[in-house]
């Protein structure tokens, strides 16, 4: 029974942890909504926007950001480094240029199947 009152305020703490900045990302576009403002949907890090009919993504890190922006989707960012140029005080969403480097290890796996 301590094992598991253990694992639960673990489990606890890991999810009240505040997500790392996000420094790395290349703009392409900037969209001038606000997150809190798009459409809510069945998932909590999905909503919609009702000016570009599009969905927009959160992503609280930088391997979420690549496989977003991989995908060609919006991105909402809302712990984007304030030494970011794109910054602002309540965050960035628009379209980011795709960081394929995030993608290298799936490469190495793939070639070490063989």
């Amino acid at each position: 029974m301590r094992r598991v009152a253990a694992l639960e305020a673990l489990d606890r703490r890991t999810c009240m942890e505040p997500p790392k900045e996000i420094r790395n990302c290349t703009v392409n576009f900037q969209c001038p909504k606000l997150w809190k403002r798009l459409g809510t949907t069945d998932d909590p890090k999905v909503r919609f926007c009702d000016q570009c009919f599009e969905q927009v993504y959160l992503v609280q890190n930088e391997v979420e950001l690549a496989e977003q922006s991989a995908r060609g989707r919006c991105v909402a960012i809302l712990n984007l480094s304030p030494e970011h140029e794109a910054y602002t005080a309540e965050g960035f969403m628009g379209e980011v240029k795709p960081d394929w480097s995030a993608f290298d290890r799936f490469k190495k796996d793939d070639n070490n199947a063989a």
